[in-house]
């Protein structure tokens, strides 16, 4: 009798692994002149950041990033006057996509955190400008699996039985929404003569996935420092404005998604504006900002694990493949208070403060792991002599993730809320609530079975009674069959009340035709 090969044929379903992943700093500088309608730096009091990514793609075997790192500086001017100036520089970055040449259909995901931002005075006309950016990226592979086995030739081909077994899998997804904007106006008591300073920050705070669709919810406050009229000292007033973004989307089973959202500030315009004629007593307020959503969807796929023929020598030839399994979305809050040791002059007074937090590892053992990660806090404030300076400092945080014990591999989130700066015994106090976000996953593997090799050889029929058979604990009709070349669907005939999961007094083995094993 000829032999036969099988190749595993089918539907290719498409499963994803993480590859590849980079925390890789991207770092910017510049040196700018203050324009000419500035009077000389006399001291800058603060400064904060914020980054607006405008690509992130694979091209050419390359990651590029890039956007743009906007810098609001809040200083003092020769005139003792409090002022602020806006500076904008553009960052790039290409990382390489290691053995490219491997891999096929790739998903990327990118959600850049802005580490840090540095401002130095060069001169009273020219300030330095330095930035350091964490890519935060991860590479999926995406691969194909064979479900079924068809078109097998041969004799007897009919009798071939086959065991699947289902994954389920991550199939990530990364969706961008740029130029989008909110408005509000703010009512202020009294007359402003002009706008020094206006930033804002933003925060995610849920994501619900729904009706075809994912909506986006969250907050963007906005820090505004204006002089009155009346030569008093400037004047610091917070507006947050909430928003909510619905993201249209292609998925047909929503509720087996799991995403998370970053969102991003690139501009923030503040102009005066007045209720009754001839008074400045509204600002109105325009914020440009972009939402990054990355997450998951989690398919099922079904792959052939195992194969035979009854009375036929089968060669399976398998294969291991990884995936990433189905991930978890753990959102935890703790409070931070973070204190400076040197101390303030008596009668100091808060101005405005600003936190930026980054997480900076994932240890510890099996069932007590932590995320460790660093705050870098500015605070300006004023004196009981009317002189404006500030702090800058950094405090350490630990969140405890027992969740995670089992995961390998993770994306981090964090966010800031209700920040209170307050002085306390002439020392610097800053409180705040940190939310981190954490999407995780497992590398899992299975064998999968790419072609079986079928011999058969001087066939013949035995015949014989009925054997018994006294099987073990957890020992299936699958494996039985196997072990006596015996059809599956022969055995649960013969035994239709057998339990692998209960052990069996006896199970019967029908006749069956043998050949030669190889």
């Amino acid at each position: 009798m000829d032999n036969f090969t099988q190749s595993v044929k089918g539907t290719s379903e498409v499963y994803s692994r993480v590859f590849q992943k980079s925390r890789e700093i991207i770092e910017c500088s510049r040196d700018f002149i203050l324009p000419d309608f500035y009077a000389d730096i006399r001291r800058i009091i603060s400064y904060t950041g914020n980054i607006s990514p405008e690509s992130c793609f694979v091209e050419n075997s390359k990651v590029t990033m890039s956007g743009a790192l906007t810098t609001q500086v809040l200083f003092l001017d020769d005139d003792n006057k409090l002022r602020a100036v806006t500076f904008t520089q553009d960052y790039s970055s290409s990382i390489p996509v290691s053995d490219p040449g491997t891999y096929g259909d790739i998903s990327l995901f990118c959600c850049p955190i802005l580490e840090n931002v540095s401002v130095k005075t060069v001169n009273p006309r020219k300030v330095s400008v330095r930035g350091r950016i964490d890519a935060n990226m991860k590479l999926w592979k995406n691969t194909s699996v064979s479900p079924e086995i068809s078109d097998i030739s041969g004799n007897n081909s009919s009798s071939y039985e086959i065991k699947t077994e289902k994954i389920s899998y991550m199939k990530p997804f990364s969706i961008w929404e740029r130029d989008l904007e909110v408005s509000d106006d703010i009512f202020i008591d009294g007359e402003a003569e002009e706008i020094i300073y206006c930033d804002a920050k933003s925060e995610v705070l849920e994501t619900v996935s729904e009706n075809n669709s994912i909506t986006v919810k969250g907050n963007i406050d906005v820090d505004v420092i204006y002089s009155p009229t009346d030569k008093r000292d400037p004047i610091h007033v917070r507006r947050r404005i909430p928003f909510t973004r619905t993201l249209e989307s292609e998925f047909s089973a929503l509720d087996s998604i799991v995403c998370c959202a970053c969102s991003y500030i690139r501009s923030a315009d503040c102009s005066l504006s007045s209720v009754n004629a001839g008074e400045n007593n509204k600002i109105e307020v325009d914020v440009g900002y972009t939402l990054a959503l990355n997450g998951a969807e989690v398919v099922s796929c079904e792959y052939v694990s195992d194969m035979y023929l009854p009375a036929f020598a089968v060669k399976n030839e398998s294969e291991k493949i990884s995936f990433s399994s189905e991930p978890l979305k753990t959102v935890k809050m703790i409070r931070v208070e973070s204190c400076t040791e040197s101390m303030l002059p008596e009668g100091s007074e808060i101005i405005i403060s600003s936190v930026n937090p980054t997480v900076d590892s994932l240890s510890g053992e099996s069932g007590a792991r932590s995320a460790f990660g660093n705050s870098y806090i500015n605070v300006a404030y004023k004196d009981r002599d009317g002189l404006f300076s500030s702090q800058s400092f950094s405090g350490d945080f630990e969140i405890e993730l027992p969740e995670l014990a089992d995961f390998d591999e993770y994306i981090f989130l964090v966010r800031v809320s209700s920040v209170n700066a307050r002085v306390e015994e002439n020392r610097l106090c800053v409180g705040y609530d940190l939310e981190i976000t954490v999407l995780s996953w497992k590398s899992e593997m299975s064998d999968v079975i790419r072609s079986s090799q079928v011999t058969a050889n001087e066939e013949r029929e035995i015949r014989k009674p009925l054997t018994v058979y006294y099987p073990s604990k957890n020992e299936t009709l699958w494996d039985i069959g196997k072990k006596y070349n015996v059809p599956l669907s022969s055995l649960a005939a013969s035994n239709p009340e057998y339990n692998s999961e209960k052990s069996a007094s006896v199970l019967l083995i029908p006749r069956f035709k043998a050949g030669k094993k190889v």
